[in-house]
């Protein structure tokens, strides 16, 4: 039988991992946190923790499509000191990314006096653990009202060569779950080919994030289980200022390796992972025959990302 505490360890941890990719960090006169999805299920499944450690979250009305997307939003936010406080407590130890923005409210509850809080926190969520793109910092500090990127010393700032990622023994695969549901894809990959008509799918795991310290998480528990994978580290596009790591899990083997590790402890996206899993195990079952089955399969991942389960 599961362990109740055991069980919501876990859920926090996942919790944390959502949280780094889809929530945000910020002080208007008093602190604010904010998780934001297009999903209604992750929403009952981020309520139902919260809830779980003592947190009533509230959902704003940004709950109906917004003029930018045909996508409905259920926006969970975190504004008063009762929410706040617990969340602190049992989330902020498994959080990575925004672990140094949930300091500084903590501080601030704390009664340490924090010079212009939510200009540090902006700056924070702008700079640390992000590489800005060279024609952009100008950009970036006028956005934010400072003279300099440095302007904080224990904010540091990151150039091209901090794009190396090494590796630590963090080993979190809940952690990783609550990215991959935020921001990561469950996917099958084609590529023309001249051999076949049918073409060439490969099923892959793919994670983007601008933010190093996640990034490096991510990659650590992919190393510590000897998942294989690949980084990417590039421009993020022509509408962002930093630039961004894609990590890759590619190929029949490696994609199921992963998917048996992390599919029960994914929220909004199992569907997905069983579906390509069971295609992966039954790939190596033959691996001789034709990939017949790769375009049926990629029209279903493709059918539940809209919500399609049929």
């Amino acid at each position: 039988m599961d362990n109740p505490q055991e069980t919501e360890q876990l859920n926090i941890s996942w919790l944390a991992g959502f949280f780094d990719a889809e929530g945000s960090v910020s002080f208007n006169y008093n602190p604010c946190l904010d998780i934001v999805n297009t999903c209604a299920r992750t929403s009952f499944y981020i309520k139902d923790i919260l809830k779980r450690i003592g947190i009533e979250a509230g959902i704003n009305e940004r709950e109906k499509p917004s003029k930018s997307s045909k996508k409905p939003r259920w926006d969970i936010f975190l504004r008063h000191e009762e929410q706040i406080l617990p969340f602190l407590k049992y989330v902020k130890p498994y959080v990575k990314g925004k672990k140094f923005q949930l300091d500084l409210i903590e501080d601030w509850y704390n009664g340490n006096k924090i010079e212009d809080i939510a200009k540090k926190i902006r700056c924070a969520n702008q700079i640390l653990n992000k590489i800005i793109l060279d024609e952009k910092k100008d950009v970036v500090k006028e956005k934010l009202g400072i003279k300099y990127l440095d302007f904080y010393s224990d904010i540091p700032v990151l150039n091209d060569e901090d794009g190396f990622i090494n590796c630590n023994s963090f080993n979190n695969l809940n952690y990783i779950a609550g990215l991959i549901d935020g921001d990561g894809s469950i996917n099958m990959n084609y590529r023309a080919s001249k051999r076949s008509k049918l073409g060439k799918y490969t099923p892959q795991v793919l994670f983007i994030n601008t933010d190093k310290q996640i990034i490096t998480s991510y990659c650590s528990v992919l190393k510590t289980n000897n998942i294989g994978y690949n980084v990417q580290f590039r421009t993020g596009g022509n509408t962002t200022n930093r630039r961004r790591w894609d990590i890759i899990v590619s190929g029949v083997k490696r994609t199921k390796n992963l998917l048996e590790l992390i599919t029960n402890k994914l929220k909004t996206k199992k569907e997905q992972a069983n579906l390509l899993m069971q295609y992966c195990i039954s790939r190596l079952q033959e691996p001789k025959s034709i990939n017949e089955y790769g375009f049926e399969c990629k029209k279903a991942l493709e059918g539940m990302k809209h919500g399609e389960y049929i």
